[in-house]
């Protein structure tokens, strides 16, 4: 998680467990991508909620500039913000 501002950034695995699939824990392995959420301190609304090629490594959530930065599983570095 991130504060910029009031606006809350949290990165993540998606918080679901699929029982027929042949590996249930793939999801929080990371197997399955992950999720960026864009949450207004205000009144806790998400505002935006991206899907991800690759869960999120821990501790790999920075925000300067203006922009977010987001580091991968799958070895990217994302960056989020104005040109």
């Amino acid at each position: 998680m991130a504060l910029a501002g009031k606006t809350l950034l949290c990165a993540g695995t998606p918080d679901f467990i699929d029982p027929k699939s042949p590996n249930p824990w793939a999801v929080y392995e990371g197997k399955r991508g992950g999720i960026l959420l864009v949450v207004s301190t205000r009144n806790g609304a998400t505002t935006v909620e991206l899907k991800l090629d690759g869960a999120p490594v821990q501790d790999g959530l920075a925000v300067t500039g203006g922009r977010v930065y987001l580091t991968t599983t799958n070895g990217r570095v994302l960056c989020f913000g104005k040109k």
